[in-house]
């Protein structure tokens, strides 16, 4: 592991990075330019609830990288509460007030999302591990991530599968869950964005 504090620049590094694409972009700026980020939330909405189906239920989940909240929509349905986390103020402040059983955490480093361990019921990640493209970040991630999750807690990742843009690290479905110290059930390519077959959809359950 390297040391704390070159870990730390590079986390500030990328939070910058994204504050300037989202400032150039605004709320497609996890996409490229010209992609119908409508239709993209479309598809994404529809494999949430073809693998949880309209009945599921969380008592607590996490939205890791919410951005500007555009899943909270179907997580506050199907969760008790939800705690919605991303790197970048400005887009926690889409987030706060929005659900009245969402609360917002701003991730900073060290990763400590929350006090309590084995805590939550649903991990869902959207289009966002893929962008944490350093390794030792990566693991100082996933190690804060699986302390909070419940054993047998259910986690859905969507991930992209075929860029290779220096901003983007496609890991698979093994590389990703066995980071999370969890088992995939499921795993599939999707179409999301124009490329057939361009992210993942995995779907397990930590250990």
């Amino acid at each position: 592991m390297e040391a704390i504090g070159v870990l730390e620049n590079k986390w500030l590094k990328t939070r910058q990075f994204w504050e300037a694409k989202m400032a150039r972009q605004g709320p497609s700026y996890v996409g490229r330019r010209g992609e119908d980020h409508n239709r993209q939330g479309q598809r994404i909405e529809q494999l949430y609830w073809d693998r949880v189906g309209m009945g599921a239920y969380f008592p607590d989940a996490l939205d890791f990288g919410c951005g500007y909240g555009r899943f909270l929509s179907i997580l506050s349905a199907s969760c008790g509460h939800v705690w919605a986390v991303d790197m970048l103020e400005s887009m926690l402040e889409h987030v706060r007030g929005a659900f009245p059983n969402v609360t917002a955490i701003t991730a900073a480093w060290p990763p400590k999302l929350l006090n309590h361990d084995n805590s939550m019921d649903l991990l869902w990640g959207c289009l966002v591990f893929q962008h944490i493209t350093d390794d030792a970040l990566f693991e100082a991630t996933t190690k804060e991530l699986s302390r909070l999750l419940k054993p047998g807690a259910r986690i859905i990742i969507i991930d992209n599968a075929v860029d290779q843009a220096p901003h983007v690290k496609p890991r698979g479905p093994e590389a990703i869950m066995k980071a999370l110290n969890a088992k995939v059930d499921h795993a599939e390519k999707v179409t999301i964005n124009k490329r057939p077959e361009d992210h993942w959809l995995i779907d397990g359950r930590a250990e």
